[in-house]
């Protein structure tokens, strides 16, 4: 199934999760699944392939509510980036880990997608990016975005949390000290709200 189509598959989302059922979800990410989520998404960007003579490796796992999912439970689903070769791509065609794992979701019946976790050693894919510490979803990745945030899939207060790994050391109570932004779905799209009249 083509990306296309697992969108065109949600007419009306399944079901209208309430703020109170969005916020349970939410603090169930931050508090059980979180650092798990950020160490799998590490281990995902090792599979990463990039054309680049120095490799753009990104990990993404993402955070859902599926139909089948009984109260407390989720699913996650992982991707990385592949990009073999320097053809541009746009759209859905573009494999940008990100997109990658929305596909999975979509293709496996996600109805809600809670939080998207990504990790990097980068900064920048070359796009305008407003990034200070780690890497935010390019220009194709934030317009999918909004094209799930329009189909119900993903939320305004769905998280968005980029991490960047470069100092992947730990303090002497063994807390890694890699870099995150973590942001709601709505303020992220805020911040490039220039990418609607560009």
């Amino acid at each position: 199934m083509s990306p296309e189509s697992a969108v065109r598959r949600y007419e009306e989302p399944e079901h209208a999760f309430t703020d109170g059922e969005m916020a349970e979800f939410v603090d169930d990410f931050r508090h059980r699944f979180k650092k798990a989520m950020i160490q799998a998404a590490a281990r995902n960007r090792d599979n990463a392939h990039s054309h680049r003579p120095k490799p753009f490796k990104v990990g993404c796992t993402m955070m859902t509510i599926d139909g089948g999912n009984l109260p407390g439970d989720y699913s996650v689903y992982s991707a990385y980036n592949f990009t073999p070769d320097a053809t541009k791509r746009r759209g859905w065609e573009k494999t940008c880990a990100e997109s990658n794992a929305m596909w999975a979701a979509l293709e496996h019946g996600a109805s809600l997608i809670v939080a998207i976790v990504t990790v990097s050693k980068e900064l920048s894919t070359g796009d305008d990016s407003k990034a200070h510490d780690a890497l935010h979803p390019c220009r194709d990745c934030r317009d999918k975005i909004r094209q799930l945030l329009g189909m119900g899939i993903l939320r305004k207060d769905s998280i968005v949390l980029n991490v960047n790994d470069s100092d992947n050391s730990e303090d002497e109570l063994m807390v890694h000290k890699w870099a995150e932004e973590e942001r709601t779905v709505e303020q992220l799209l805020e911040l490039y709200k220039d990418d609607e009249v560009a």
